[in-house]
């Protein structure tokens, strides 16, 4: 009869726990007593508000035979999201060829943990990509348009990304637009000039610097050689170039973060920086004005403007390969296994 009464109590001593606990948002509780050896596993009503399930709670049935009013169960935070994502924009301005160079290098250079995308000017300014983004990507083509499509809302979202620890990469016509001012084909029939919105280089993005650009064509590539400043020993190569720019008085602008990592070897901007980094907030930009992303493989030698400069840099793909692992590498990023040790 003891025994019959004890278990009426405990029963309506839970009963009433449930009834009062709607804060709790369990479905199974694993009770541990400590005055039991062993573990006493009970299932109950559904109490399923905020979907934790088995949540361990000590001593619940103790509290429950004492009439304790059991505690609310505080709301889980999401667990933060996992920065595996990197992000190639491809939308108006953008060129076929730089965006499929870049996808190409990205998976011949980066550890395969990570998530390729390419992201549309809409889902820039919806911002969702910042939740798992490592990497943001803004290759080569015509910068005017990208004024056009991401301003002002997209520009805040990568200003902010970058400035709370995200990285971010521009290449040719990527490196213009993050600069601070932009000089394009001054005097021509093609001229830009006008301020930008991101200023991650805090000056001016002057170009084209080695040949007349040609928007029609490719009659305005060549193979740029660059020195490159490891942290190994220099390095030089041979890139791909077409229309890009230099920075401006970037070596007297060490004091605001600016790092050349290229420069020029040819006239007339020899020693002027080809390459740039900066740390911005907690994040980091790097900006290219020629195109290590351009692999040979992807070149068409049919185009008569092509053939010479595909022969040119093909003599230098393994040092173009290294130079874009190194530029993954001092964004944070793990790259490919076999990474080149010595050019």
């Amino acid at each position: 009869m003891k025994f019959c009464f004890t278990s009426i109590k405990l029963l309506f001593t839970i009963r009433t726990f449930f009834l009062y606990s709607d804060e709790i948002s369990a479905a199974t509780y694993e009770c541990n007593e400590d005055s039991l050896s062993k573990r006493m596993t009970f299932n109950s009503l559904p109490l399923i508000k905020s979907g934790i399930t088995k949540a361990k709670q000590p001593n619940v049935l103790q509290m429950c035979i004492q009439g304790t009013r059991f505690p609310p169960i505080k709301k889980m935070k999401k667990p933060p999201c996992k920065r595996d994502h990197v992000y190639v924009y491809y939308g108006p301005g953008t060129s076929y060829e730089c965006v499929s160079n870049t996808m190409y290098s990205l998976r011949s250079c980066l550890d395969a943990k990570y998530t390729l995308n390419t992201i549309q000017p809409d889902e820039v300014k919806e911002g969702l990509w910042t939740q798992n983004a490592v990497l943001f990507i803004l290759p080569g083509g015509a910068d005017l348009p990208y004024i056009e499509h991401l301003k002002p809302t997209g520009d805040a979202y990568l200003r902010k990304y970058v400035e709370s620890g995200g990285k971010f990469l521009g290449f040719c016509a990527g490196a213009y637009y993050a600069g601070n001012f932009t000089e394009f084909a001054m005097g021509t029939d093609i001229e830009v000039s006008g301020s930008r919105a991101l200023s991650f280089f805090p000056g001016t993005v002057k170009g084209p610097c080695l040949k007349k650009y040609d928007y029609q064509s490719n009659s305005g590539t060549i193979a740029a050689s660059i020195s490159v400043s490891s942290k190994l020993k220099p390095y030089n190569l041979k890139v791909f170039y077409n229309g890009g720019g230099y920075f401006v008085g970037a070596d007297a602008l060490k004091d605001k973060g600016v790092e050349v990592i290229a420069r020029y070897l040819m006239s007339p901007v020899k020693n002027k920086a080809a390459i740039i980094k900066r740390q911005i907030g907690k994040g980091c930009a790097i900006l290219s004005s020629v195109h290590p992303e351009y692999s040979c493989m992807l070149l068409d030698q049919k185009d008569l403007h092509l053939k010479n400069v595909f022969h040119q840099i093909k003599e230098h793909e393994k040092q173009r390969v290294y130079l874009m692992k190194s530029l993954f590498k001092d964004l944070g990023l793990t790259v490919l296994p076999e990474y080149l040790n010595s050019v």
